[in-house]
C-alpha cells in the first residue's frame, strides 16, 4: 500500500514540474526578445542628432557679441582702433573733445600772452614817459607812450587774427572734408540694406526650398541657424549675424558697419578738420619778449643821463687838457726863459 501511494506521488509531482516547465518557456522567450527593442530607439537618436538646436545657436551667437564689444584684437578696418567697441574707445575715446581741448588751449595761450605783453609795453612805456619828464622832456615822454600804444595795438591785431584764421581754416576744411565724406556715405548705406535683405533671401529661400523637396532636416536647420545662429545653415548668412556685423561688427561682406562708418567720421572731424593746421602762434609771452626785445625801463632811464655825463666830461676833459698844455707850455718857456738869462747873467759875471 505504501508502495503504490509513492508512485502516484512521484508520478504528480513530475506532471506538474513538466507543465511547470511549459508555462515558463514563452516567458524566457519574451525576455530573450527585448534587446531588439533597443534598435529603433538608437535609430531616432541619431536622427536628432542631425537636426540643429536654438539653445547651442543663440549661445554661439552671445559669442559673436562678446567679441564685436569685448576683443582687444588687432581690427580688420584700420578705421577701429580695436576689434571691439569698449577697448577702441579705451585707446581712443574722445577724438573731437581731444582736438577741441588742444585747440582751445591754443587759443587761450595766444589770448593770454597777448594780455600779459599788452600790459607789459603799457607798463614799460608809462614807467619810461614818466622818467622822460622827470629828466624834463615832456616830448620823448609823449612819444614814449605813444609808441608802447602802438605796440599794444599790434599785439592785439595778431591775437585776434590768430583766432579768426584759425576759425577761418577750420571751417574751409570741413566743407572740403564733407563733399568728400558724404557720396561715399550714400553707397554705404545701400550696401547695408542690400546685405540685409539678402540674407532675408537666404534663409527663407533655403527653407521652402528644403520643405519642397521633402528634406524637413534641412529645413529645420536653415530656420534654427538662420534666425538664431551667427552663420546660417550650409555657411550661409544668418540674420543675427548680418544684423551684429553692420551694427556693433566691423563689416559683412566689405560692406562698413555704423560702427565703422562713425568712427570714420569721428577721425575725419578730428584730424582732418579740427586738426587742419592753422598760422603760427604770432604772439610770445612778456619774457620772451624781454629777452629779445628793448632793455629794462631802469636801463632806459639811466642811458639819457649816461650820455649826457659822457658829454659834459668831454669838454671839460678837453679844456683841462688845453689848459694844462697851455700851462705846461707856459711853464716850459718861463723856464727856459729863465734859464737863458740866468746863463746871461753867469757869462756877464765871468767877464
Amino acid at each position: 500500500m505504501q508502495i503504490s501511494l509513492r508512485s502516484h506521488l512521484i508520478a504528480g509531482t513530475a506532471a506538474v514540474v513538466g507543465a511547470s516547465a511549459i508555462a515558463l518557456t514563452p516567458v524566457v522567450a519574451q525576455h530573450q526578445a527585448l534587446p531588439a527593442l533597443q534598435v529603433p530607439a538608437t535609430s531616432a537618436e541619431v536622427s536628432l542628432a542631425g537636426f540643429d538646436s536654438p539653445i547651442s545657436e543663440l549661445l554661439k551667437t552671445f559669442g559673436v557679441v562678446n567679441e564685436d564689444l569685448l576683443s582687444g584684437a588687432a581690427p580688420v578696418i584700420a578705421v577701429n582702433t580695436a576689434a571691439g567697441i569698449i577697448p577702441g574707445i579705451i585707446d581712443n575715446p574722445t577724438p573731437i573733445i581731444r582736438q577741441l581741448g588742444t585747440n582751445g588751449s591754443k587759443y587761450l595761450l595766444n589770448t593770454l600772452n597777448s594780455g600779459a605783453l599788452i600790459g607789459y609795453g603799457l607798463s614799460e612805456g608809462v614807467w619810461n614817459a614818466a622818467g622822460d619828464l622827470i629828466n624834463l622832456n615832456p616830448v620823448g615822454a609823449i612819444q614814449t607812450l605813444l609808441a608802447a600804444v602802438n605796440s599794444a595795438g599790434i599785439t592785439a591785431l595778431a591775437a585776434g587774427q590768430y583766432v579768426l584764421n584759425g576759425i577761418v581754416t577750420r571751417v574751409q576744411a570741413l566743407g572740403a572734408y564733407l563733399g568728400v565724406a558724404l557720396p561715399t556715405l550714400l553707397p554705404t548705406v545701400v550696401g547695408q540694406v542690400q546685405q540685409v535683405v539678402g540674407t532675408f533671401t537666404d534663409v527663407f529661400g533655403g527653407i521652402v526650398t528644403s520643405l519642397g523637396g521633402g528634406d524637413f532636416e534641412a529645413a529645420w536647420n536653415y530656420a534654427i541657424d538662420g534666425f538664431f545662429g551667427p552663420v546660417g545653415f550650409n555657411a550661409t548668412r544668418s540674420i543675427p549675424g548680418t544684423l551684429l556685423g553692420l551694427t556693433i561688427g566691423e563689416q559683412v561682406n566689405g560692406v562698413p558697419s555704423a560702427r565703422t562708418v562713425v568712427n570714420g567720421l569721428v577721425d575725419g572731424l578730428a584730424n582732418n578738420v579740427l586738426g587742419a593746421p592753422g598760422i603760427p602762434n604770432p604772439v610770445a609771452p612778456p619774457t620772451a619778449a624781454v629777452k629779445k626785445a628793448a632793455p629794462s625801463a631802469s636801463a632806459l632811464r639811466k642811458a639819457p643821463a649816461a650820455a649826457a655825463a659822457s658829454g659834459n666830461d668831454a669838454p671839460a676833459a678837453d679844456n683841462s687838457g688845453g689848459d694844462n698844455g697851455g700851462s705846461k707850455a707856459a711853464k716850459s718857456s718861463r723856464s727856459n726863459d729863465g734859464g737863458s738869462s740866468n746863463s746871461r747873467a753867469a757869462k756877464s759875471g765871468k767877464h
